[in-house]
């Protein structure tokens, strides 16, 4: 059974007109990273969230390779990268290729004048010096030295979260799929942590598995031992 956390003032169906106190609607985004087949959540926005308040001048972020085509070993400095204010401008590419660029950076300020997006590519960000605040729709998240933030890092700190640890230790049914089931590893409601599947590439296959323990809510119409197939994603 789905769970529902709810936050604040919402109209009594969704989809509906959720007009302003004070005249005018809400603007309604349905937000999550599998469309309409996974968890999401029902946002309503005092502006539009796609409104553009201004163009700025196209920058090419493209690294340029320095060395084309070799295999000599090289050391790299990480930590003499020179500290910028932007903390976009303060990314130096070191490494890449068709899918990952490796950088490093050394942001001097906290700026509060633009939020920034990445809109073509996920991005996970490990802190080696330092602290801060991320600030973000889920609310202002501290980091320090030693965190990474990555995807399903930024979604357990969501407010439903506690409500699902806390009924998760009170005997609560939670099943994880797809980005659900890394939420949960780094909520630490299972243990152990993602890796990169063998290709780094998706794919998806029927995998058997084994019935283990047919006590559970999923499996108590199974018998142990018996074998079942179920669709794989990675």
């Amino acid at each position: 059974m789905p769970i529902y956390h709810s936050l604040g003032e919402f109209p009594h169906k969704r989809h509906t007109q959720f007009e302003k106190p004070n005249g005018g609607l809400y603007y309604e985004q349905l937000f999550g990273t599998e469309g309409f087949s996974n968890v999401s959540s029902l946002l309503y926005h005092v502006h539009r969230p796609t409104m553009v308040q201004s163009l700025g001048t196209s920058v090419d972020l493209t690294p340029k390779a320095a060395i084309e085509k070799s295999i000599q070993s090289r050391m790299l400095r990480g930590w003499d990268v020179a500290p910028q204010d932007d903390f976009l401008d303060a990314r130096v590419p070191f490494l890449f290729n068709n899918d990952v660029i490796l950088s490093s950076a050394a942001p001097k300020k906290s700026l509060t004048s633009y939020f920034y997006k990445n809109a073509d590519a996920d991005e996970v960000l490990f802190v080696h010096k330092g602290s801060g605040t991320l600030r973000s729709f889920l609310g202002n998240l501290a980091f320090s030295y030693g965190d990474y933030l990555r995807c399903g890092a930024i979604a357990r700190f969501a407010p439903v979260m506690s409500s699902i640890i806390e009924g998760a230790k009170n005997g609560l049914p939670v099943l994880g799929i797809c980005n659900g089931f890394q939420i949960l590893c780094e909520s630490h409601l299972l243990p152990g942590a993602l890796t990169r599947n063998k290709g780094l590439h998706f794919y998806c296959k029927d995998q058997e598995l084994e019935i283990l323990n047919n006590t559970t809510i999923w499996t108590n119409d199974f018998k142990v031992g018996e074998k079942i197939v179920i669709p794989l994603k990675n």
